[in-house]
């Protein structure tokens, strides 16, 4: 059975706090928006796959931090 499935980015604990606090004095002044009660995040996928698939995924995205840490002397 297909489900959905989403690669994102969490900032620090302190920029979760901070982007928190801005929402929440955006949120006295204009009132409810569409992500006011959402944790601070980037999305930056989502896909569809058979829950079978999840773990060679995973493998996958394990590379990942290694080509943020490369990305970062360009």
């Amino acid at each position: 059975m297909e489900k959905t499935y989403s690669v994102v980015i969490h900032p620090s604990d302190n920029g979760i706090d901070s982007v928190k606090v801005m929402k929440d004095y955006l949120k006295s002044k204009i009132g409810w928006f569409n992500s006011c009660n959402s944790v601070a995040h980037i999305t930056i996928c989502e896909f569809k796959i058979d829950e079978s698939q999840l773990d060679s995924i995973k493998k996958s995205f394990l590379k990942f931090p290694t080509l943020l840490h490369l990305s970062k002397y360009f």
